[in-house]
């Protein structure tokens, strides 16, 4: 939303998208500005149970609640998005 700071805003949609509430957890991962976009992403460590997650009709698909050695898998396969690995790759080399 305009004028709203990127940690609030990322909370917001963590809880419209999933119903888990950030209630100020979230870590920030990086900040990226290209010559037409901002990007800013954040890491939720929660203790919300998987099965109280609620996905937001029309914006959210589907979820997939997994391990650590599960993520490291999907991760580094053709199935995680290369762009995003790129933004991660930091974090997940030295800090997961």
């Amino acid at each position: 939303m305009k004028g709203e700071l990127p940690e609030k805003g990322a909370e917001r949609e963590l809880l419209e998208e999933t119903g888990i509430a950030g209630n100020g957890a979230l870590k920030s991962l990086y900040h990226i500005v290209t010559d037409t976009t901002i990007y800013w992403g954040y890491l939720c460590v929660t203790s919300t149970p998987k099965d109280s997650v609620k996905l937001q009709a029309g914006e959210t698909i589907a979820c997939r609640w997994v391990n650590k050695q599960e993520f490291m898998e999907i991760f580094y396969s053709d199935q995680f998005v290369d762009r995003l690995r790129e933004r991660l790759l930091n974090y997940v080399e030295h800090d997961l």
